[in-house]
């Protein structure tokens, strides 16, 4: 089984609707030609804060996050943001279950959880936490030849830039010394991938995996 395949076979082992109904602060719509839009649930403000991430993001070209357009012809701008759709919606966490339900074999998992783990080397270099890192969080694609991983970094709504962080404590009201820090944003993904083999003998290799994915962690 090849890595073409087993991406195929995942991303298409739901609808995009399914899996984006899994947000639980804000709702994503498809617009056509591959774009989404983005808007807050009812009582939710993260987009607002999300919007200026992108903009900051756009700034320093990170190719570690879905194309946006931050135009003000989106409808609720600047609360909503479009966003180039990632294929079918399929998150590290997928990938993750494929492997333990034996359908993925473990090379191509350990060269995943590599190529996750230098986006977020590059995501934590830049200066940015994320604050909400978990494996829904990870969007899996292709690369641009089809033919190797290509994860993006999704949902910044707690998101910070070291030079943004002050003023978002401000505006939410929350305490600069609390803040989770790039070393949080690590275990809260990790804690989040080993609940997935809590209660049983984690498969040959899973460890391996783990190692793989924080090979290139900066702290």
């Amino acid at each position: 089984m090849n890595l073409v395949q087993v991406y195929n076979d995942v991303s298409h082992w739901d609808t995009f609707a399914n899996r984006a109904a899994l947000g639980t602060k804000a709702d994503l719509r498809e617009v056509g030609d591959g774009w989404l839009i983005k808007s807050d649930k009812q009582g939710e403000v993260g987009v607002a804060w999300e919007y200026r991430v992108y903009e900051h993001m756009i700034g320093l070209d990170l190719p570690i996050v879905p194309d946006c357009d931050l135009g003000e012809g989106v409808f609720g701008y600047p609360d909503s943001i479009l966003l180039r759709k990632i294929d079918n919606g399929a998150t590290l966490r997928d990938y993750f279950a494929a492997f333990l339900d034996g359908l993925m074999p473990l090379e191509l998992l350990v060269d995943l959880a590599k190529a996750t783990s230098d986006i977020l080397c590059e995501f934590w270099e830049a200066g940015y936490t994320h604050r909400d890192l978990h494996g829904r969080n990870i969007v899996v694609g292709l690369n641009s030849l089809g033919i190797g991983w290509q994860p993006y970094l999704i949902d910044f709504s707690t998101t910070t830039h070291g030079s943004q962080l002050e003023e978002y404590c401000y505006a939410y009201g929350l305490i600069l010394a609390e803040m989770h820090d790039q070393a949080n944003d690590w275990n809260f993904l990790s804690e989040d991938l080993w609940a997935m083999v809590e209660g049983i003998e984690p498969p040959d290799g899973f460890h391996l995996v783990m190692g793989a994915l924080n090979s290139r962690l900066p702290f």
